[in-house]
């Protein structure tokens, strides 16, 4: 790294001007690092106080409260035609564009180049000073940053210029040696995509979704109701099997009970109601109850599972999908799930839910992560979207704004149209030219059905067809199915019949991506592994995991490819300006909002920008994609 460059601070319009001669000189090629500081992380309600720009030769610190709007306006209508670098950039370009309405768009953001440079090996979330650390050799300290949190009036000291400077001078250097490393892996289509991709999800998160709090008390009261009644049934059958091995058993005291039943005692992970000492005192059978029954929690693991193997339910674990599936005769285990099930709704999606909507905009605006996946696709947050359940009632509640409908677009089977179209597997493919459906030539070709429209076996075919993609064996069918293993293993094998260059190339792609310790999407979107020198008997379930790891990146990565590039040209080659804008982007469903004025045209440019996209990868099969428009976001 070169020698550290001038720190220039401009606070009025002679230094504004002074700084903008330089800048007006600045050659095309040179990339430009950008930062801001401000008073909080929502550019809704927070103030812009600096715009840190930078190169290797200098660095420019703008107050943006001395100066007018007009000035930094023009100055990032200069930025937009440069390279710009920085890191977690999404924050930056949010702010930059709530205050003055430029996005910037050749971009490179550190953090994003760094997780798909490691992406399965990595941290998906780098810090800022773990990559000056790690390329430029220096720690940072980041104390400084406190000062500017609900100060929007803080001074700008030397020390306060020195750290300003510090966020732009090491991102040149980063940027250089991360692209060293993008082309040498072979990572640029990954790279490229996800760069053009990051000014549409800035877009989609100040948008945000209109959340119907009508419609949202209802939900919230009904499920608090339920929660409450199912806690109490749940109370009083466990409150009969405590009571009757407190009065069986002949505990020492307290603490000897709660041991027992694994509650927690203090200073461990859970801390009961009452103190060590009082506990040793307690050794009445009712006030055993008691105490028990102060610190009883429906929703823990240990107390719940101790409980159930009290009652006779032999259960190893608590988790919902587990007790579904095989304990679904035991009552007191199905009552839990329910249980649960209300429990979240009541909490997670409650009235809590509330403090999600922006003070100031009205809208709930999610982060939308668009890395934090190994594969590629999107994960949500603050709040997580895609936790929200997907019956109509709950999707219902997002809304569209007014004058404006809601459009929920997604492509029919892409997983299955990848494998088909990445295998050149020809019973596939002549199902998707013919419009037949998959599932049920599964069903009656591999599970032998005499009606394989029959609701129960053409979900079984529908799940069987998916499990094979994500890498289900002969033991996973028939632990899901219910079935012995010698029936997995011949529903396996007629499936390898049916489907032959389907399981080739699902064979041939596990060994390469164990041979080369990396998997690929068809666009070239790696996803790394750690695979060890040697395989034996003590880490063969290593191998295995690679295995469906590795090719269910393949396929649900090259999916993400496919949507993310939908998104950008949507974004990029949107004719109506904020007559249609993206608000969400869940699991593999992009949702927009048309206003009503252009609703059948900007239908029909989603569903085109869609199939292009997804015709990138996919030739020798039409692409097709689902698009319901109504008043809400619909399932």
């Amino acid at each position: 790294m070169a020698g550290k460059p001038t720190t220039t601070f401009i606070a009025s319009d002679g230094a504004f001007e002074e700084a903008s001669k330089v800048l007006r000189k600045l050659e095309k090629n040179i990339p430009v690092a950008v930062d801001i500081e401000c008073s909080s992380l929502d550019p809704f309600t927070g103030t812009l106080i600096l715009l840190q720009l930078g190169t290797k030769s200098w660095v420019y610190v703008f107050d943006v409260r001395a100066l007018k709007y007009e000035q930094m306006e023009s100055l990032l209508l200069w930025l937009k035609d440069y390279k710009t670098l920085g890191h977690n950039f999404k924050f930056d370009l949010k702010y930059l564009y709530h205050y003055y309405g430029v996005m910037l768009k050749d971009v490179h953001d550190t953090m994003l180049a760094e997780t798909i440079l490691f992406a399965g090996v990595g941290n998906p979330f780098n810090k800022y000073t773990d990559l000056v650390e790690k390329y430029c050799y220096v720690t940072l300290e980041k104390e400084t940053r406190k000062q500017f949190e609900d100060n929007p009036k803080v001074i700008i000291t030397p020390e306060i210029l020195e750290y300003a400077s510090m966020d732009v001078i090491f991102l040149p250097y980063i940027y250089e040696l991360q692209m060293e490393q993008m082309v040498e892996k072979k990572s640029m289509n990954a790279y490229g995509l996800e760069m053009r991709l990051l000014p549409a999800v800035a877009d989609m998160e100040l948008n945000g979704v209109t959340l119907d709090r009508e419609q949202w008390d209802i939900l919230c009261k009904r499920a608090k109701k339920k929660s409450s009644e199912l806690a109490g049934e749940i109370t009083s059958q466990v409150e009969e099997t405590v009571r009757k091995r407190i009065e069986r058993k002949n505990f020492t005291d307290g603490r000897d009970m709660l041991e027992y039943f694994k509650v927690k005692l203090r200073g461990d992970h859970k801390r009961v109601a009452y103190s060590r000492e009082y506990l040793s005192t307690v050794t009445d059978a009712e006030e055993m109850i008691k105490v028990f029954f102060s610190d009883f929690n429906p929703t823990s693991t240990y107390q719940m599972q101790r409980i159930m193997n009290l009652m006779g339910v032999p259960v190893t674990s608590t988790d919902s999908k587990y007790l579904k599936r095989d304990f679904a005769d035991f009552e007191f285990a199905m009552l839990l799930v329910e249980y649960r099930a209300w429990y979240k709704l009541a909490t997670s999606f409650g009235e809590n839910f509330y403090e999600h909507i922006n003070p100031t905009t009205g809208k709930v605006h999610s982060s939308f992560d668009q890395l934090a996946t190994r594969t590629g696709r999107f994960a949500s947050s603050k709040p997580n979207l895609q936790n929200i359940k997907r019956d109509s009632e709950y999707r219902h509640s997002f809304v569209a704004s007014e004058d404006y409908m809601m459009a929920t677009a997604d492509y029919s089977q892409i997983e299955l149209r990848l494998a088909a179209e990445a295998s050149q597997e020809e019973k596939m493919l002549e199902a998707f030219r013919q419009g037949k459906n998959l599932h049920t030539e599964t069903a009656r070709d591999v599970l032998l059905a005499s009606d394989p429209e029959e609701t129960e076996v053409y979900t079984q075919a529908k799940s069987l067809n998916f499990a094979v993609l994500y890498g289900t064996s002969a033991k996973g069918i028939a632990y899901n199915f219910g079935i012995p293993h010698s029936e997995g293993l011949e529903i396996l094998s007629r499936h390898r019949e049916l489907y032959p260059s389907l399981h080739s190339f699902i064979d041939l792609s596990r060994e390469q991506i164990v041979s080369r310790g990396y998997s690929t999407t068809p666009l070239g979107r790696k996803r790394y592994f750690v695979v060890p020198h040697k395989f034996t008997r003590y880490n063969i379930k290593e191998k295995f995991k690679i295995y469906k790891e590795g090719f269910n990146h393949i396929i649900q990565g090259g999916s993400a490819d496919m949507l993310k590039i939908a998104m950008v040209t949507i974004y990029e080659n949107n004719p109506f300006g904020s007559f249609l804008r993206a608000v969400m982007s869940i699991h593999d469903e992009i949702v927009y909002e048309i206003h009503k004025s252009i609703l059948k045209d900007g239908e029909e440019f989603i569903r085109q920008e869609m199939i292009k996209a997804g015709q990138i990868f996919i030739k020798s099969i039409p692409v097709e994609v689902g698009i319901k428009v109504a008043p809400h976001w619909e399932k």
